[in-house]
């Protein structure tokens, strides 16, 4: 029928035994995507198809994950005890930072002056079941971390706090590297401060380069200590003192060569994990009966479907690329596999399931693509339709990526972009 070897074996539905109907023999096997498939980067194909494109695909108008800088509940700020350099050269706790205070900023490669417009301070408890870079640990940035006295102390800030570097502002989150710029898991609550200055600017804290406050629509979030009302409109990126930059191609360098310091310094850095680019892949059905492979070719993976069988959930392994390839890479979505078209096989019939493509309601799949395809999130719903009871059938799903993920246990990954 579909050149697979078939042979009478009991067939388990939601209700159990099934009787006897034809099912695949895995004599093909499953042993993970096949050899040369897979960009070294592991998110797309390198025969002229899919690829990663410094965070994002690059054909059909597909996705391409822009930065979420400033629209995660964690805001950039400084927390309480920061110093900064103030108009004099002194510098000031960033908790005692008023409207009307003048602070020493870089301007045009120059030193320049700016009036503090507002200032403004919240709270926050850390969330320890959320990744690091989500749960709100403040990071830590050593002493000399970027360069002599670059922090000349050590210097905490959120996780989407700005630095500025080779001209442009990072997020420091896509910076760390477990060693001079970490996160600081023994602080879980902590107070977090804004400064903002007459236009947006580059600060000195702690003698390091950061950015200041740029409303981009969240002030409501934070107290004063002052009695000033603020009734300016929100701002946005292309109203910044200098690019925000979160391209990996742009990123990494200055990732690499932080953590090249570092060594230098003598820091310890952690081992490069094991990954695999196997996905694990199996279907669930609503019974909770698993269904294995029964043979993979290329692109496509078969499954053999219990008779009844109208849904079923796509299971796999599932990594975040921020975390199997590294922090300079913006994309903090927790990815399972890109599925493409899946056919199914019923009553002598084929019949095309796309709901994956057309339906935001499913659960377990990511944001719907510009193209017919879409990532899992590990544990996918597939809706079938209605079957015949006593029919055995064939789906067979297309995987367009897959992996790398990193095995249980090990470090975050931080490695080179292919």
């Amino acid at each position: 029928m579909f050149g697979i070897e078939f042979s009478f074996v009991a067939v388990f539905g939601c209700a159990g035994p099934g009787g006897w109907g034809p099912v695949w023999t895995p004599s093909c096997g499953f042993g993970g995507w096949g050899p040369g498939n897979w960009l070294p980067s592991g998110w797309g194909w390198d025969d002229g198809g899919f690829g990663w494109s410094g965070g994002g695909w690059n054909q059909c108008g597909g996705w391409r994950p822009g930065h979420d800088h400033h629209h995660h509940h964690h805001k950039p700020c400084f927390l309480t005890g920061t110093m900064i350099r103030m108009a004099d050269g002194s510098e000031r706790a960033v908790q005692n930072i008023e409207a009307g205070d003048r602070v020493q900023v870089l301007e045009n490669g120059a030193l320049s002056v700016l009036d503090v417009t507002w200032s403004g301070y919240a709270d926050t408890v850390v969330q320890p079941n959320l990744p690091d870079d989500q749960a709100a640990y403040p990071v830590r940035i050593a002493r000399h971390a970027f360069g002599k006295n670059q922090p000349a102390r050590d210097l905490l800030v959120t996780s989407e706090h700005c630095v500025f570097v080779d001209d442009a502002f990072v997020p420091v989150r896509m910076l760390v590297n477990g060693a001079t710029i970490a996160y600081d898991r023994s602080i879980t609550h902590y107070t977090y401060h804004h400064v903002e200055t007459s236009r947006h600017a580059v600060l000195f804290s702690e003698n390091l380069t950061t950015e200041s406050y740029l409303d981009t629509g969240n002030r409501r979030n934070f107290r004063s200590g002052g009695n000033v009302v603020w009734l300016g409109r929100a701002r946005s990126w292309d109203e910044a003192a200098a690019p925000l930059v979160v391209a990996a191609e742009r990123v990494q360098p200055v990732h690499a060569a932080l953590a090249a310091r570092a060594e230098a310094l003598g820091y310890d850095m952690a081992p490069a994990p094991l990954t695999t680019d196997d996905a694990d892949l199996y279907l669930t059905t609503a019974c909770g009966h698993v269904l294995r492979p029964a043979r993979q070719t290329g692109r496509s993976v078969m499954f053999m479907l219990p008779a009844g069988v109208e849904a079923v959930r796509i299971s796999s392994r599932v990594g975040r690329p921020s975390d199997v390839i590294g922090p300079f890479v913006d994309d903090r979505r927790e990815l399972g596999v890109l599925v493409g078209a899946v056919t199914l096989w019923d009553s002598g019939q084929t019949r095309a399931i796309d709901a994956h493509l057309t339906s935001e309601a499913l659960s377990g799949w990511s944001v719907r693509e510009n193209a017919p395809m879409r990532w899992t999130t590990g544990d996918a719903e597939l809706h079938l339709g209605a079957r015949a009871v006593d029919a055995v059938g064939a789906l067979q799903i297309e995987i367009l990526a897959a992996g790398p993920y990193r095995v249980e246990g090990a470090t975050p990954a931080v490695r080179a972009l292919a």
